[in-house]
């Protein structure tokens, strides 16, 4: 005959063994199914970090095709480079959920630039990313990959290159007439070194000749006779935009009285002009 005692160790023992079976089931489970959940997890991991890549070389791409066509890129005439346009343009390879937006073209308080959003629009939901092409302002949708182009860098680099040429050119200038004042034995200020010295167009062989209007720099003068500039640097005064800097000594030149001017000038892709002067130096 059982005893209540008897019967509540049977049930006990009963207990034991389903929750035994509970915990191996689980440990069974944790096998099995952990490995698929890492793996899933692992590829997930993988496939983000492939579309970072991608999205990374695009970028370079599109940034190297920015550089190599300032000029045409942001000029004030031609239309906005379509997406379809500039993926080809740029040589990507295209993925079906790839976007390459170009913004319109955007006034910065030095250049003018655009700006292009990269991203790739999420599989099998609505993509809210938003980019607006007047302002330039890129907001992707959560968890998108992307990246924004930004041409106001690009541009910026290439007008400081241009401008600190210019600079360069006017010291050139500058030094030449600084010396021609120094070898003068009446030292005289009034006198327009900038120009022909004798207040003619009639030049001798150390004379800058007249150069009454805009003139490309590299064939205005003899810089190799009168700067001491090689040929290299001659050549490199031709802008970033594929324009030459400009040079006159006397359209938007100074030369009624002293301090004379000597005017540099260089036209950008928007319509606008570097200036820079050369300025007779006053001791």
């Amino acid at each position: 005959m059982f005893t209540g005692a008897h019967f509540l160790r049977r049930k006990q023992q009963g207990l034991a063994g389903v929750a035994i079976l509970v915990i191996a089931a689980a440990l069974i489970s944790t096998m099995v199914l952990g490995p698929i959940a890492t793996n899933a997890l692992r590829s997930a991991k993988e496939v983000s970090f492939t579309d970072a890549l991608y999205i990374a070389d695009v970028s370079d791409k599109v940034r190297a095709f920015y550089e190599s066509n300032l000029a045409s890129f942001d000029n004030a005439v031609a239309p906005t480079l379509g997406e379809a346009a500039l993926i080809k343009a740029a040589n990507i390879a295209p993925r079906a959920n790839l976007r390459v937006v170009p913004s319109n073209r955007l006034a910065g308080p030095v250049v003018q630039y655009r700006r292009i959003a990269i991203w790739l629009a999420p599989a099998g939901v609505a993509d809210t990313s938003a980019f607006n092409a007047d302002t330039g302002v890129f907001t992707p949708a959560p968890g998108v990959v992307a990246t924004v182009v930004d041409g106001q860098a690009i541009q910026g680099l290439a007008y400081d290159r241009a401008f600190k040429r210019m600079q360069y050119l006017a010291s050139l200038l500058q030094r030449r007439f600084q010396t021609k004042f120094q070898s003068d034995p009446l030292r005289t200020v009034t006198v327009n070194h900038f120009r022909p010295v004798s207040g003619t167009c009639a030049t001798i062989l150390d004379d800058i000749p007249c150069i009454d209007v805009m003139t490309p720099f590299a064939t205005a003068a003899n810089w190799t006779t009168l700067l001491g500039m090689s040929t290299a640097e001659i050549n490199a005064t031709q802008g970033p935009w594929n324009t030459p800097i400009q040079i006159s000594n006397l359209a938007q030149s100074n030369t009624a009285a002293p301090p004379y001017t000597m005017a540099l000038a260089l036209a950008t892709p928007w319509g606008t002009s570097i200036n820079v002067s050369a300025v007779q130096p006053i001791n």
